[in-house]
């Protein structure tokens, strides 16, 4: 498995290695994360830096906590774009953001 896109055990570590707990997170997470996408989507079509540093924020927090460490990286560049008040930048990286999450949910739904 590609630790740099899927840290399960680190996660894992994180949370006292509570299986039962991280497949919950997981499962939250994996419903959410698609939310946050449309909420960053809706945002950047009408350039609201303010909703995309706080989307961008949550999105950045839920992948930290699951272990999906490129999604939690484009999502803190993405939250730095906005901040930085870069639009241009910000648009770009959904884009990103988005492609992580997709090649993460593969690799979760491998375990």
């Amino acid at each position: 498995m590609d630790r740099d896109i899927y840290d399960r055990k680190t996660a894992l570590k994180r949370i006292g290695n509570n299986e039962k707990l991280f497949d919950k997170y997981l499962t939250i997470s994996l419903q959410e994360i698609p939310v946050s996408l449309d909420k960053l989507k809706q945002a950047s079509a009408v350039d609201n830096l303010k909703s995309i540093i706080i989307h961008a924020h949550s999105l950045k927090t839920m992948a930290a906590t699951i272990g999906a460490c490129r999604l939690r990286d484009a999502a803190l560049e993405l939250e730095n774009a906005g901040k930085s008040r870069d639009i241009e930048y910000a648009h770009l990286l959904i884009d990103r953001v988005s492609h992580e999450f997709e090649k993460f949910y593969m690799l979760a739904a491998e375990t």
